[in-house]
């Protein structure tokens, strides 16, 4: 990596940071690019280099986690049981939605409301295939029902997670969504006799 590279992409995190500590203060919806870029410590124009909107950093930043995310997965989804490496994932998904702003996460799922043609189909991707992989192996294995298409089972548990995700952040009190999305996606791949 050159040097012009790397400028870049301390450049790029500088703002995401700025994007990120500015919405726990502020709440994201009231940011703007002028805050960032004083935060950051970056012009205007460079912010518009990288990104066109706030909305499309917050896209772009969102890909990047999940792919980093993704390459972790090898090694923590080491269960024999692909039911036992399902509930893992969801659990790392709920601590990562945790660990984000209420006001970044209000956000992205006003992102995928309002903006379908962006870049959330990537991130909706790679959730896909790892769930994917997930259900067609423990279905091969005898593990998880064959009554639904490892396709359409995937589909539903990715609408349950984010469904989930965006209850919890609209009334985090109400309840304990991470035990409430690991028993339901548990009740879709169970094995009814």
């Amino acid at each position: 990596m050159n040097l012009r590279e790397q400028q870049k992409i301390e450049t790029k995190g500088r703002i995401a940071k700025a994007v990120y500590d500015l919405s726990k203060i502020y709440g994201i919806e009231n940011l703007k690019v002028r805050e960032i870029c004083k935060e950051a410590d970056v012009s205007i124009g460079t912010f518009y280099n990288y990104y066109d909107t706030i909305q499309s950093l917050i896209i772009e930043r969102i890909v990047e986690v999940d792919v980093e995310r993704k390459s972790e997965l090898p090694n923590i989804l080491t269960d024999e049981n692909e039911v036992v490496n399902m509930e893992k994932y969801i659990r790392l998904q709920v601590e990562t939605f945790r660990s984000l702003p209420t006001s970044l996460l209000k956000e992205v799922f006003r992102i995928f409301i309002f903006y379908p043609e962006a870049d959330v189909l990537k991130v909706n991707r790679t959730a896909f295939d790892i769930i994917f992989g997930m259900i067609s192996r423990g279905q091969e294995k005898g593990q998880i029902t064959k009554a639904m298409e490892a396709s359409a089972m995937t589909k539903l548990i990715l609408k349950l997670i984010i469904g989930n995700c965006f209850v919890n952040c609209m009334h985090p009190e109400i309840f304990d969504f991470s035990q409430t999305l690991v028993d339901e996606v548990n009740e879709i791949m169970r094995i009814k006799e």
